[in-house]
């Protein structure tokens, strides 16, 4: 009797215990999926936006600016070790990384948001040690130059390493002027916003006909701040495809003038894009082009613009805002027209560009935008904001003295079908929009093709 209560004893403990052990367990095991809840509905959404802005490393000594460009993001990173020169290199995104080719590499440069910082990555770094989740931390956001009511006309880069952006207000209220380091805003005009554009002072001068009449388009925007006047210009001469972008600053006490010129590479928009703006125009007391049917082509040629492409951008220039594209073509001399072809094809942007070169010396090195083709659903826009899916009375309503100057209609582009029409603006060159059933589904800039 006595062994059997013992045996009974130690029994009842065992299960006591095995008992604790499984509740021990299945506590642990809620406490466990109660805390993966919480991290799972604590954790922050990724947002693209995350990365925009000015960034400065923990010691102070490396900055990264990170701009959004219409298909990818600019990542601008100075060093104190390079005395501050500036890289810039195009990023995409990859599994919620920015992720860039830096100094011949692919791919070897990472940036990843964590916990409001950015971590900083290019393994292997050319012949130095590679830098690895590197820490900055944000200083200022991207909206130091354009805010978020605003839509940037203009900007560029001076060789002095400042920063200059022309903005308007998206339902047209002011234009104002910016100046300034990458970090910091250091001049903006005017203060008072509610008279802006009486504050401004726009002109411009345009012949065309080429290199064989000395083709050019100049164009200035100009404003007073006390003792000093400012000109911004924006100028393209077809002798020599030479473009020239700066502003000059005139002491009109001392007659003393300075000019800073602007980084040709760095130009975003254009000058001409103010023309369209009556508001400039009643103060300036100019009225708008002087187009005809004769120069309606070549006007566009020099002013139009898709997405930050225009006629006349070299090649380098096009690599350095799309990197490189998924298909090239080079064609070769096409002896009746005496021109090297040479073509890009980004299918992600449903985007076809056509190069030309006419130096027969040195062939091959001097290729030219010539044309540009958006199609399919294409995101790009034209200078007055066309795109693919616009309507016709959009495109009318644009393009509405282009269209006046040209006697331009709305007629059929294939007469085999009635739902494919075009409005083409100019001659054998300019701007050609291609409906189906009244609807953008292609744009051409350049030279018109049927296809």
């Amino acid at each position: 009797m006595h062994t059997f209560l013992k045996f009974f004893v130690l029994l009842f403990s065992l299960f006591l215990f095995i008992s604790c052990i499984d509740g021990t367990s299945k506590a642990l095991e809620n406490k466990a999926l109660l805390a993966e809840t919480n991290i799972v509905s604590s954790s922050k959404k990724f947002n693209l936006n995350d990365f925009l802005g000015l960034w400065q490393s923990e010691n102070g000594e490396d900055a990264i600016r990170i701009e959004k460009n219409d298909t990818d993001f600019l990542l601008i990173w100075k060093s104190k070790a390079d005395l501050y020169e500036p890289h810039y290199i195009n990023c995409t995104v990859k599994e919620n990384q920015l992720v860039g080719d830096y100094y011949g590499h692919k791919g070897n440069l990472k940036v990843e948001f964590q916990n409001n910082n950015l971590l900083f990555t290019i393994s292997p770094f050319a012949e130095f040690a590679p830098i690895v989740n590197q820490k900055f931390i944000l200083v200022n956001t991207i909206n130091d130059y354009v805010k978020t009511n605003e839509e940037e006309l203009y900007s560029f880069r001076t060789f002095e390493g400042k920063k200059l952006s022309i903005c308007k207000d998206t339902l047209y209220k002011y234009l104002i002027y910016r100046y300034g380091t990458e970090e910091k805003v250091e001049l903006e005009f005017p203060k008072d916003k509610s008279k802006s554009w009486d504050l401004f002072r726009y002109s411009y001068y345009l012949r065309g006909g080429g290199i064989q009449n000395e083709g050019m388009d100049e164009n200035n925007l100009s404003f007073t701040i006390g003792k000093y006047e400012y000109k911004i210009y924006d100028n393209y001469y077809s002798s020599g495809e030479l473009y020239e972008t700066g502003i000059v600053v005139f002491d009109t006490e001392n007659y003393v003038e300075k000019t800073f010129k602007g980084e040709i590479d760095s130009k975003k928009g254009s000058l001409v894009s103010l023309r369209q703006y009556d508001k400039l125009q009643e103060n300036e007391g100019k009225k708008r082009p002087n187009l005809t049917a004769d120069n309606l082509g070549t006007y566009l040629l020099l002013s139009e613009n898709i997405g930050d492409l225009s006629i006349g951008m070299s090649k380098s220039d096009v690599l350095k805002f799309l990197g490189e594209p998924d298909k090239k073509i080079d064609d070769g001399r096409n002896e009746h027209l005496g021109e090297h072809f040479y073509y890009f094809e980004y299918t992600k942007l449903n985007l076809s560009i056509t190069f030309n070169d006419h130096d027969f010396q040195n062939e091959g090195k001097n290729f030219k935008v010539c044309n540009i083709d958006i199609y399919g659903n294409s995101k790009l826009k034209t200078k007055n904001n066309i795109t693919i899916g616009s309507t016709v009375e959009e495109v009318k309503k644009a393009y509405k003295h282009e269209i006046k100057a040209g006697n331009t209609v709305y007629q059929n582009h294939d007469w085999d079908d009635p739902n494919l029409k075009f409005i083409h603006l100019g001659d054998i060159d300019g701007l050609n929009f291609i409906f189906k059933k009244d609807k953008v589904f292609k744009i051409q800039l350049g030279t018109f093709q049927w296809n």
